[in-house]
C-alpha cells in the first residue's frame, strides 16, 4: 500500500505495529501488549522509531535512544535546544548539551573570504590573467559552451572570446597577445593560469619570452 506499512518481528515473523501516513508523515500505530513479546517491541522502538504517542510506549522498560543517533536521524539540528523541544513530546529520546557531533563540526565550517586583492602590475599587459569557464548547460544561439576570460592585472580590464571548445583556447591567446602589440603597441609580459593543459604553449612562450 501507498499511505501504509507493515513492520515484523524478524524471529517469529509477527506483526510489531503498523506506521500510517499522516500528512506526509508516517505515524507507527502500536499493537496490544499481549501480541507479541516484550523483548521484540524492545528491541524495535530502541532502534528504529520514535512512537507517535509517548504513553504507548512509556509502559514499556527499554533503553534509552542514544542522543547521536537521533541526531544523524533527525538530519542533524543545528542545536540541542531542538532536541529539547523534542523531548517533551517524546520522552523516549535523551538530550545532552554536552554532545558534540563532529560531523557538523567539519561539514558546516567556513571557510574565510580571500582579502581584496591591493596588487597592481606596474603596467598594461605586464601581466595578465587568463582562465575558461564552461561547459554551459544550455548551448548559446551559435553553439558557444565555453569562453576564454583575459584580465589585465594593471587596469582590469576584461577580455572575453566565446569558444565551442577548449581546443579554441591556444588560437585566441595567440591572437590577443598580437593584439596587443598591434593596438597598444607594447608586450605581454607575464600570463597567469591554473596550469590547465590548454594554456600549455611552450613553444609559443619560448619564442615570444613571455613568462607563463
Amino acid at each position: 500500500m501507498n499511505d501504509k506499512c507493515f513492520i515484523q518481528d524478524m524471529q517469529n515473523l509477527k506483526r510489531i505495529g503498523t506506521v500510517d501516513m499522516v500528512e506526509g508523515l508516517y505515524r507507527l500505530k502500536m499493537l496490544p501488549l499481549k501480541e507479541y513479546a516484550p523483548s521484540s517491541i524492545t528491541a524495535f522502538v530502541s532502534a528504529t522509531f520514535v512512537p507517535a504517542v509517548s504513553t504507548s510506549v512509556s509502559s514499556f522498560s527499554c533503553n534509552k535512544i542514544a542522543i547521536d543517533l537521533w541526531h544523524f536521524r533527525l538530519g542533524h539540528p543545528p542545536s540541542s535546544e531542538r532536541m529539547l523541544l523534542l523531548k517533551q513530546c517524546y520522552p523516549l529520546l535523551t538530550t545532552d548539551k554536552q554532545f558534540v557531533c563532529h560531523t557538523c563540526h567539519h561539514s558546516k565550517q567556513k571557510k574565510q573570504s580571500f582579502p581584496s586583492s591591493i596588487s597592481h602590475s606596474s603596467c598594461v599587459f605586464a601581466l595578465i590573467h587568463a582562465d575558461i569557464w564552461g561547459p554551459c548547460s544550455v548551448t548559446s544561439l551559435n553553439g558557444y559552451k565555453y569562453f576564454l576570460t583575459i584580465v589585465d592585472d594593471h587596469s582590469r580590464f576584461v577580455w572575453i572570446f566565446l569558444m565551442h571548445s577548449k581546443a579554441e583556447t591556444q588560437t585566441h591567446l595567440k591572437k590577443f597577445v598580437a593584439m596587443v602589440e598591434r593596438q597598444f603597441d607594447t608586450k605581454v609580459k607575464m600570463i597567469r593560469s591554473d596550469n590547465g593543459s590548454e594554456f600549455i604553449l611552450r613553444q609559443f612562450y619560448d619564442e615570444t619570452e613571455i613568462i607563463h
